[in-house]
């Protein structure tokens, strides 16, 4: 994250600066990215709070590895255009009730807000007039490409809106992170941010924790090798490659020695008739490709270790 001087930051109760961090499409520490930021900022010496929607049996609050956790139910799309906007507005309203919250317990220094959507500038404007609150944008996902991965026939005025949306998002904040550095690009080029004011910030796993250990047979289903793939299952997420890619090893490669388990936080069946796969073709792998429900982050290491290829869409 930029570095802030200390003149410039707003300290809690034992001289302690806090940081607010939103995140609305997955709860919190579920998502890794966002959970291994907290805890760069807690070593750091920031008091950090999070705003997120609920995960299963989540409570309204509470604090985790000194973290608070202020959640939300979260509003389930039904897939229509206009579900999204729902959602969204439901989002930003649950965002906001949170934020007031959190902020009752003490002015924020930094209010860093990660997408998707695009839509909680406003929240960083009203913390700016009222706080002095300096803005980070976590750059996750492209909303416009989203869309139109989505709704591949759609209209084109919810794409500009969207386009809209994220450039006024990008010239907002403060400072913008960037997962990689075609998303950099685009803050600078579609956003017009300045190139100092875009940093890329990767993730990756902690090297403190991804350590081998015993290996787990069982996991591999009776074959000798098990490929595996770990994270969000979104249509735009090209989990449909994986699937293609296991038609090609067993039926075209003629491999009968591995197995392939996908692991997201969306059902198997939603990504994959959206991305347009013939399921006809997924059911001759039903033997060599599972797709049980997402692990947690205590249980995920244990397929890891057992598996020696991690898959990486790109």
């Amino acid at each position: 994250m930029t570095a802030i001087p200390n003149h410039d930051l707003t300290r809690a109760r034992g001289g302690q600066r806090r940081v607010l961090t939103i995140v609305q499409n997955l709860p919190v520490p579920f998502d890794r990215r966002v959970w291994l930021e907290c805890q760069a900022l807690v070593s750091a010496g920031y008091l950090v709070a999070v705003v997120c929607p609920k995960g299963k049996d989540d409570p309204s609050f509470e604090v985790i590895d000194d973290v608070q956790l202020y959640k939300y139910r979260p509003y389930a799309p039904g897939g229509s255009r206009l579900s999204f906007v729902v959602e969204y507005l439901y989002s930003f309203t649950a965002t906001a009730w949170c934020t007031l919250k959190a902020r009752s317990k003490g002015r924020f220094a930094v209010f860093q807000a990660c997408n998707p959507p695009d839509i909680f500038w406003p929240i960083a404007l009203v913390l700016r007039v009222v706080d002095r609150t300096k803005f980070v944008f976590d750059h996750h996902d492209l909303c416009p490409e989203l869309f139109q991965s989505r709704f591949r026939s759609g209209p084109s005025l919810p794409y500009r809106g969207l386009v809209a949306l994220e450039r006024r998002t990008h010239r907002t904040a403060d400072h913008v992170i960037s997962t990689n550095q075609s998303y950099r690009d685009i803050a600078i080029r579609r956003s017009g941010k300045a190139p100092a004011d875009v940093t890329v910030v990767r993730s990756g796993p902690d090297p403190t924790k991804l350590v081998r250990g015993e290996a787990h047979p069982e996991l591999r289903r009776g074959r000798k090798f098990l490929a595996a793939y770990i994270g969000v299952m979104g249509p735009q997420d090209g989990v449909d490659i994986v699937v293609k890619a296991a038609y090609i090893v067993v039926h075209e490669m003629k491999r009968d020695d591995i197995a392939f388990t996908l692991i997201g936080s969306e059902t198997a069946s939603t990504s994959l008739s959206h991305s347009g796969t013939n399921l006809s073709s997924t059911v001759t792998l039903s033997s060599r490709v599972e797709f049980p429900t997402h692990l947690s982050s205590k249980s995920s290491p244990l397929l890891m270790l057992g598996c020696p290829q991690i898959l990486r869409i790109r």
